[in-house]
């Protein structure tokens, strides 16, 4: 593959793959299963990408994806870097979430008619 991810990761293929490990846990059938460290778990079951949590820390994805699978040192340093990131895309997902939500009740009601968004 080369790409870094793995089977049900997002960005593998198409899309995202079922597999029996982590069916049913979220929506779309991948989900946290039990082995999993903490960041995986969280970042699946909330649709946190990897690419979000990259640019946040300065980290490589594949540098990321390593980590949370377990396969490079837990160092304090790390989990400081990647509490940050998740810090960052919270306060980033959350601020979108107020724009929308500003958007959302200044056109309601006119959900359905021709016209843009200022």
């Amino acid at each position: 593959m080369g790409s870094g991810h793995k089977r049900g990761e997002a960005g593998y293929g198409a899309g995202y793959h079922s597999n029996s490990r982590t069916a049913g846990a979220v929506p779309g059938g991948v989900g946290p299963a039990a082995g999993d460290l903490v960041l995986r778990a969280l970042r699946l079951r909330h649709g946190l990408q990897l690419t979000e949590l990259s640019e946040a820390s300065w980290l490589s994805d594949q540098y990321i994806s390593r980590a949370e699978l377990g396969q490079t040192a837990p160092t304090p340093r790390l989990e400081g870097q990647l509490a940050d990131a998740v810090e960052q895309v919270i306060l980033r997902r959350a601020a979108a979430v107020r724009e929308l939500s500003r958007d959302f009740r200044r056109y309601r009601g006119r959900l359905l008619e021709v016209g843009g968004v200022e």
